[in-house]
């Protein structure tokens, strides 16, 4: 028997062509579904290396800016395994610089950048002084590594100051683990005080 159009068009979904078309649906939502979860995953996992680079870049950008402005001699490291620090004079207090008389920096301020134990933050912390400072001793170095001051970076895992002739070299890794997979990185800079 032949149908003619209209009766085609009137005739309606048979169960089987109705359950054809729904498992076909089913199917092509699980793989659409299936894309997207793998482009998240994706995203995330870049989103994740992103952080930890930035976070690292950021904390040795932080350090460089202001251990350029001082002076080689006035730079104290710890030695020891914690906390991690390295601490120097600074002629800047209240975003000002401060000169002596002969123009040569009035050294006004400790600055000690450190990673303590059982942390996964870089602290900054400033000190201010009145009159004329000397470089820190190793112990009034540790001494004001105590939890307070400001974060710098996140997610550090080690950190490492070297005393060079003219230079202090800085290392820096960063790690975040998102998923199983751990991301990271490393940053070893020279900054060459200039005053």
């Amino acid at each position: 028997m032949k149908f003619s159009n209209e009766q085609r068009l009137m005739r309606g979904i048979t169960l089987a062509e109705l359950l054809v078309a729904t498992t076909v649906a089913a199917l092509l939502a699980l793989a659409v579904a299936a894309i997207l979860n793998i482009s998240l995953k994706y995203w995330k996992t870049i989103d994740a290396k992103a952080e930890v680079q930035l976070n690292a870049m950021l904390g040795i950008e932080a350090m460089k800016n202001e251990m350029n402005s001082s002076n080689i001699g006035s730079f104290t490291v710890n030695a020891a395994s914690f906390p991690k620090a390295v601490g120097f004079q600074s002629a800047f207090y209240n975003n000002q610089f401060y000169k002596n008389a002969d123009g040569a920096p009035s050294w006004q301020t400790y600055v000690v950048y450190y990673l303590a134990a059982n942390s996964t933050d870089l602290v900054r912390r400033e000190i201010y002084s009145s009159g004329p400072i000397a470089p820190l001793t190793p112990a009034a170095l540790t001494a004001y590594c105590t939890g307070a001051g400001n974060v710098k970076a996140m997610d550090v895992t080690a950190f490492n100051a070297t005393l060079g002739a003219n230079y202090i070299e800085l290392y820096l890794k960063t790690q975040l683990d998102y998923g199983g997979k751990e991301n990271s990185t490393n940053i070893t800079t020279r900054v060459y005080p200039r005053n």
